[in-house]
């Protein structure tokens, strides 16, 4: 987001609260949770950190493949004070 001055937001809402100019999308589908007793944990999706390296045989005349290994996990946003988005894993 630009900076724009006073006058120029002050314009800018007044146009938006018509429905002349759209609103810009959210930053994040994520709302953030203020209150330290209402802290929510989401599952996000898989975690595709890698842990090591693991020696792989694909076919009976190749040689062998180092391929990483994923986690796995599952990753877990916390949303706590401050509207911090903290994904673990």
């Amino acid at each position: 987001m630009t900076k724009h001055s006073k006058i120029r937001r002050k314009q800018l809402n007044a146009l938006r609260a018509q429905g002349d100019v759209p609103w810009p999308a959210r930053a994040y589908r994520i709302t953030p949770t203020f209150a330290q007793g209402a802290r929510k944990v989401f599952h996000v999706g898989t975690c595709d950190r890698p842990i090591g390296e693991t020696q792989v045989k694909r076919g009976r005349l190749r040689r062998k493949t180092t391929e990483t290994v994923p986690c796995g996990g599952r990753l877990v946003a916390r949303l706590g004070r401050g509207s911090r988005r903290r994904v673990y894993c």
